[in-house]
């Protein structure tokens, strides 16, 4: 396939993550940056202001995914309160399934469009080589009270022991495709649950570690920025704050308060020209927008700082923007 025909694939994909976000509701934007898209790891941001499914999204054609990318999609996900996903046509993915891989959720477009509409079809996760579906261990419990059923009847027609059986009442929690055939078989339907977002998002957040992927504070440059971005939020506490490889915002932060994303142009300009960076500011200002934060541009006194600000004159931006002195 021709790079014309991977682009119409991927505009493909992306038009119908756009269709499924607009089903559930959703408020979402997506980001331009980097402009070359081998070198993005995130597509689109999605904003669920009564619900806590917020979505961070990276549309591929294949189902690999770079530790590059995963990390982008988990730090994003920890500040945003979000589920990191990343969305592929690849004919490997099957309908109804999620698939956790690196500490992110992967499904194609169909999979996602029965995810944010909660149709009525079983979803199950796939995780280390098996299918995983959801138990619904308040139907569990309250099946028993009202069935009269005690633990040792339904260890004899499910063949699960009695100490598994009480395990699921109290705590939930997955089941192989296996037990929830037999739990189904004795029980009814209504014992199992479709893996949901919320399901998605409790998982991500119970197992990935905030402290594994923030800023490392142990050099001297990376203290004078959190004292930096302490001033600027008008904190006394240190934020959680997270360096961001392959998208717009250089860095995300979370505070107690707010969000802050920014855009790091004392680094950013060894690598970018100063119109990229505007562009880059812009991309960034869209996503403070979006979740209701702050945008702000991390700049030291070199020469280049007043041809940056002589560029962001010619926007709207200045007035939308907060200069972090470093």
């Amino acid at each position: 396939m021709g790079i014309e025909g991977r682009r119409r694939r991927l505009r493909r994909i992306l038009e119908r993550v756009k269709e499924a976000l607009s089903m559930s509701n959703k408020e979402y934007i997506l980001l331009h940056f980097p402009s070359k898209y081998k070198e993005r790891s995130i597509d689109v941001i999605a904003i669920d202001t009564k619900e806590s499914n917020n979505l961070i999204i990276r549309v591929k054609l294949k189902s690999k995914v770079s530790k590059e990318e995963a990390n982008d999609l988990k730090k994003a996900s920890l500040v945003l309160d979000a589920v990191p996903l990343i969305v592929s046509d690849d004919s490997s993915l099957y309908d109804n399934i999620v698939y956790e891989r690196d500490g992110v959720f992967l499904m194609n477009e169909r999979t996602l469009e029965n995810v944010c509409s909660q149709k009525d079809e079983l979803i199950a996760l796939y995780r280390k080589g098996d299918l995983y579906l959801r138990l619904n261990d308040r139907y569990l419990s309250e099946l028993r009270e009202r069935s009269k059923l005690t633990l040792s009847e339904i260890s004899y027609l499910t063949g699960i022991s009695r100490r598994t059986i009480l395990t699921y009442e109290k705590e939930g929690g997955f089941v192989t495709v296996e037990v929830a055939d037999r739990l189904v078989s004795a029980l009814g339907e209504d014992v199992i649950k479709s893996i949901s977002l919320d399901v998605m998002f409790n998982e991500f957040h119970r197992k990935v570690s905030e402290d594994s992927l923030s800023i490392n504070l142990d050099t001297k440059e990376n203290k004078v920025l959190i004292k930096r971005i302490r001033e600027y939020l008008s904190i006394e506490d240190t934020p959680k704050t997270f360096k961001i490889e392959k998208s717009a915002p250089d860095i995300l932060v979370r505070s107690s308060e707010e969000i802050a994303a920014l855009v790091d142009a004392t680094s950013g300009l060894r690598k970018y020209t100063i119109k990229e960076i505007v562009k880059k500011i812009g991309e960034t200002i869209k996503l403070a927008d979006l979740v209701r934060g702050r945008a702000g541009v991390v700049v030291n006194n070199s020469s280049y700082f007043n041809a940056l600000l002589d560029e962001l004159s010619t926007t709207n931006y200045l007035n939308k923007i907060e200069v972090i002195k470093k």
